[in-house]
């Protein structure tokens, strides 16, 4: 499970890279291209149209995907005052493990259900179906759970050497 969980990390976090590597590339071309329009003749735009749509899309998903991975870095909120002060009380870790699952199952349920309800809609410029967008949702809920599940199984079978 630890193998599993560390190749699928390696590969949200590819993800990630590219899509913000895209959003920075795009972002630029348009900003740029903002500049010089006032230079062009008439008829000539070289902004890109659906460079805002999917921007937006993009930096959903990155937060999105980096919120699932972060669990299993053990970087995600937590009551640090009531760490630091009890480091090795097992009702808070049971706290933590909790509420984790039950706000992904919350974000898996809502996710679903929202994203289905959209999926008769299409994005204005792009033209894909708004179910693609938003099934991010539920699927880092999904990915919540595994990398919680992976940090707690790994956090109870610490190595005494």
């Amino acid at each position: 499970m630890d193998k599993v969980s560390e190749i699928l990390k390696k590969t949200i976090n590819s993800i990630v890279f590219i899509l913000f590597v895209m959003v920075t590339i795009i972002m630029t071309i348009n900003v740029v291209g903002r500049f010089f329009q006032p230079f062009m003749p008439d008829g000539i735009n070289i902004q890109i149209a659906w460079a805002e749509e999917f921007v937006k899309f993009a930096v959903l998903w990155i937060v999105w995907l980096g919120s699932a991975v972060i669990i299993l870095d053990k970087g995600h909120f937590a009551l640090h005052f009531l760490t630091r002060k009890y480091p090795d009380s097992r009702l808070l870790k049971t706290i933590q493990f909790l509420s984790t699952i039950i706000m992904a199952s919350v974000l898996i349920y809502y996710g679903i259900e929202i994203s289905f309800e959209l999926s008769i809609l299409k994005t204005p410029s792009l033209q894909i179906s708004k179910m693609y967008v938003y099934m991010i949702v539920p699927l880092s809920g999904l990915l919540m759970i595994f990398f919680e599940f992976v940090a707690t199984v790994r956090r109870n079978t610490k190595n005494p050497l």
